[in-house]
C-alpha cells in the first residue's frame, strides 16, 4: 500500500494544570501516537493543551502559570522532538473566567514564548496548507480583521492546486459539530458562508469534548468540519452540548489522519484501550466539490444505530410509588455511540405515560472494557396500576433500530 502524502496526529483539550492534572494523559497520548501508530508528519494540538486554573476548587483563575507549559514542551521534546508541530490557542490557555486585559496579554505572551509560535499562522507542509486562527481571550471572541486575514489566506491556499485546505481553530463554527452554539463574538455568518462556498476546506477544531464515536463530530455543509475529542481531564459531551458532570479523569481520545491527494481518512483513537475504534471517516474533497456530502444533513437518517445484545435486559425497581429502571448495558458492538436511552411507558389501557430520552453513560463503556455495566434511569412517580416499560438504545440523532428491551411492573 502506498504511503499517504501526509499523516497527522491530532490532540486536543488535555487541560494540563500547574498542579499536575492531565499530565499522565498527555504522556500516554504522545507515547501511543509516536510508538504505536505509523509515524506522523505533523502533530496538531487544537487548543486547551494547558489549563490556567488556580485550583480544582476555584472557578476563577487570577494567575498565569508556566510550569504546565514546561511539562508539555518537555513531553513533546521527549517523544517527537524533530516532527513538525502546530499549536492552536484555546480558551483555557487564558485564566478561567477572567478577561482582565493584563492577564489576557500575559497569557498570550507566555503561550507564544513557550510554544515558539505565532497565534495566527499559515503553514505549508508536503504541499498542503494549514491556516490557524486564535482565540483572543477567555471570552473566545473573534474579530472582523481576523476573519479578513483568514479569508485572504484561505483564498491564497485554495488557488494553489486542488488539494484539501486545512483551517484550524480551537472553537467550532456554530450549528456544526455536536450542535455547537453561537458564542458571543465568534465567527460571523459571513465567514461561515465563505467556508460553505469552498468545499475543499476542512476545518479541524477541539473544545466540544465529543466522544469520537459520536457521529456529530463530523459535519459537512459545503466545507467539512471535524472535531477532535478531549484527551485529558474534562467534561464529556454526549449527543450535543449537554456536558456530563462531574469531570471524567480516565477518558482519553484523539484522532489520526492520513491524507492522500483529495482523500482524508480520519481514524479515531481510544488512548485508554490504545486501539483505533470504529471505521474511519472518509473525506473526499473531489466529492464535496461536486456537492456530494457523506456527512451532510441526511446523516440523521443514515448514521449507524446501536443495537442491544440478545442478553440485554431492563428491570424495574419499585419503591412505593417511585420507579427506577436498571438497564444492563449489553450491546452487539461498541463501535457506535449509545448517546440516549429512549424510554416508553404505557399503562394497562395502552396509554403512553412516558415518552422521553435520557443521556447514557456510554463513555464509561468505551474505555477498553469488554463487559457491560448497569445504568439506572429515574422514571419518577406513578399512580397505582400495571405498566409496560420499553427502552431503546439510540444514537446521537435519537435514532434507534426499533428493537427494545422491556419489562412489566406494578405500582400498588
Amino acid at each position: 500500500m502506498a504511503k499517504p502524502d501526509l499523516r497527522i496526529s491530532v490532540i486536543s483539550d488535555v487541560h494540563v494544570t500547574h498542579f499536575g492534572a492531565g499530565e499522565e494523559a498527555f504522556d500516554r497520548a504522545l507515547q501511543f501516537h509516536s510508538e504505536k501508530l505509523p509515524e506522523s508528519d505533523l502533530y496538531l494540538f487544537t487548543g486547551d493543551i494547558i489549563y490556567q486554573l488556580d485550583s480544582s476548587d476555584e472557578s476563577t483563575c487570577n494567575n498565569v502559570y508556566e510550569s504546565n507549559y514546561d511539562f508539555v514542551m518537555e513531553t513533546v521534546n521527549k517523544y517527537i522532538p524533530d516532527i513538525p508541530k502546530i499549536f492552536v490557542v484555546g480558551n483555557h490557555e487564558f485564566p478561567q473566567n477572567n478577561t482582565d486585559p493584563e492577564l489576557t496579554k500575559k497569557s498570550l505572551e507566555v503561550w507564544q514564548r513557550k510554544t515558539g509560535q505565532p497565534i495566527m499562522e499559515h503553514v505549508i507542509l508536503n504541499d498542503y496548507h494549514f491556516i490557524k486562527a486564535p482565540i483572543r481571550s477567555w471570552a473566545m471572541e473573534s474579530s472582523h480583521d481576523q476573519e479578513m486575514w483568514l479569508k485572504n489566506e484561505l483564498k491564497n491556499a485554495l488557488s494553489d492546486g486542488d488539494r484539501p485546505v486545512f483551517f484550524l481553530s480551537h472553537t467550532s463554527l456554530h450549528r456544526t459539530i455536536g450542535c455547537s452554539p453561537k458564542t458571543p463574538g465568534s465567527f460571523s455568518e459571513d465567514f461561515r458562508t465563505f467556508l460553505t462556498e469552498n468545499p475543499r476546506i476542512i476545518h479541524i477544531s477541539g473544545h466540544m469534548h465529543n466522544h469520537i464515536l459520536d457521529e456529530k463530530c463530523i459535519y459537512q455543509e459545503g466545507f467539512t468540519s471535524l472535531s477532535a475529542p478531549v484527551c485529558g481531564v474534562g467534561y464529556i459531551c454526549m449527543g450535543g452540548c449537554n456536558y456530563l458532570n462531574p469531570p471524567v479523569f480516565d477518558f482519553s481520545q484523539s484522532l489520526f489522519l492520513e491524507v492522500s491527494g483529495n482523500i482524508v481518512k480520519v481514524y479515531r483513537v481510544d488512548l485508554v484501550s490504545q486501539k483505533i475504534i470504529g471505521s474511519p471517516w472518509i473525506i473526499d474533497t473531489s466529492e464535496t466539490a461536486k456537492g456530494v456530502f457523506r456527512y451532510g444533513k441526511d446523516r440523521t437518517e443514515t448514521a449507524k444505530r446501536p443495537a442491544f445484545a440478545p442478553d440485554a435486559a431492563v428491570s424495574a425497581v419499585v419503591e412505593e410509588s417511585h420507579v427506577f429502571a436498571d438497564v444492563a448495558q449489553k450491546f452487539k458492538t461498541f463501535d457506535v455511540i449509545v448517546a440516549y436511552y429512549k424510554i416508553s411507558v404505557t399503562n394497562e389501557a395502552g396509554e403512553t405515560v412516558i415518552d422521553r430520552a435520557e443521556h447514557t453513560d456510554f463513555y464509561n463503556l468505551s474505555l477498553g472494557k469488554t463487559y457491560a455495566d448497569t445504568f439506572r434511569l429515574d422514571l419518577g412517580e406513578f399512580a397505582p396500576g400495571a405498566y409496560t416499560l420499553k427502552v431503546y438504545a439510540a444514537n446521537s440523532f435519537f435514532a434507534h433500530d426499533g428493537n427494545a428491551i422491556e419489562c412489566a411492573f406494578t405500582v400498588k
